[in-house]
């Protein structure tokens, strides 16, 4: 067993809960008159999700209707699960074929979890949140999928969404598509090495952060590898290769999305090495959390949650739990939940 006596008492306790609704357990949620879990009025602030994604399509074009509202979400670690917020986040997730299978053959349909992922399902689980705003983030290939178009199309019509595209580096064309984003409104670029099959520093990637910076557009990186990913794709994923991407970028605005995941204490280290980067907290258990917090410039870290993979309660409790014991624990929340966000995004919305 591990010595956990360096810890505060409150982390070296288990966190294990059966579903979301156990959630309601903790001080900072309750249930509302129909049951759904809502942020405790006590806990409720200005919240911005630094990192969610609608439902995405490959191939064929998006036959999911947005406006739609069902009468649950159907996230990829489901809300009945069993979910222990000391292990990485997907860790949690009972049955990764069938999410894998939403996500790759069921794209070519109009059936699966997906059709839940929807812009009016986000909005519901943002305002029982109190999430002012969301960042969603697009993934493409170099042919066959528009995926930035669906989710830019979504930002146009709600004001609290705000929009990041994707181009593939080694799409024709590059500079062409990165306008056309910029056109339609796009903020900044996804790069999610493991998805889009190239390492973060090819050199075609390189050029393609450059061409960002030209334009003021940050690049937020799927950082890290998370364990539940073919090995090939794991390998892409390792901290080095984001190293050298942003030794070679200085003038990039990057944010690591993970905060490096399953390699986060080699994510903490590019602070060091890189003026412009930041942290998106989603995944990392709660003991990885609070040395995050307590190894980086609390200014550079952002609230996420990934929806539709988790419900945005369980980031939320993260960070509730991971900061409790801080002198200055509301000051450091608003920070994280959305101070940071709020100044980020004013900075990159022009």
């Amino acid at each position: 067993m591990k010595n956990l006596s360096f810890l505060p008492e409150f982390l070296q306790k288990a966190y294990v809960f059966q579903g979301i609704e156990a959630f309601a357990n903790l001080p900072y949620f309750q249930k509302d008159e129909e049951g759904n879990l809502v942020i405790s009025p006590q806990y409720r602030r200005p919240v911005i999700d630094m990192h969610t994604h609608l439902c995405m399509a490959f191939v064929l074009p998006l036959r999911v209707d947005m406006a739609k509202t069902t009468e649950e979400v159907q996230y990829y670690l489901p809300a009945d699960a069993k979910i222990d917020l000391h292990k990485y986040q997907s860790h949690n997730i009972p049955n990764m074929k069938k999410v894998k299978r939403d996500l790759t053959i069921m794209t070519l349909t109009k059936r699966g979890m997906r059709t839940t992922h929807t812009s009016a399902n986000m909005l519901r689980d943002m305002d029982r949140m109190g999430i002012e705003k969301s960042l969603i983030l697009a993934i493409d290939y170099p042919i066959l999928s528009k995926n930035s178009e669906y989710v830019l199309q979504q930002c146009q019509k709600h004001s609290r969404f705000v929009g990041y595209g994707s181009v593939h580096p080694l799409s024709r064309g590059v500079e062409k598509k990165l306008d056309r984003l910029v056109e339609l409104g796009a903020k900044g670029v996804k790069m999610h090495p493991s998805v889009q099959l190239i390492r973060p520093d090819h050199p075609k990637a390189i050029r393609l952060y450059r061409l960002c910076a030209e334009r003021n557009l940050p690049v937020f990186f799927h950082c890290g590898p998370v364990g539940v990913e073919p090995y090939i794709s794991r390998r892409r994923c390792r901290l080095i290769y984001y190293q050298r991407a942003l030794e070679k970028c200085l003038d990039t605005v990057f944010i690591l999305g993970h905060s490096g995941a399953l390699e986060l204490e080699k994510a903490i280290e590019l602070e060091k090495l890189h003026p412009r980067v930041y942290y998106e907290i989603c995944g990392p258990g709660l003991r990885s959390l609070r040395k995050l917090l307590l190894s980086v410039s609390l200014d550079r870290i952002f609230y996420g949650t990934d929806w539709p993979f988790y419900h945005q309660s369980i980031q939320l409790s993260k960070v509730f739990i991971t900061t409790e014991d801080f002198p200055n624990k509301e000051e450091v929340r608003d920070k994280i939940l959305y101070e940071n966000a709020k100044n980020f995004l004013e900075n990159y919305l022009s």
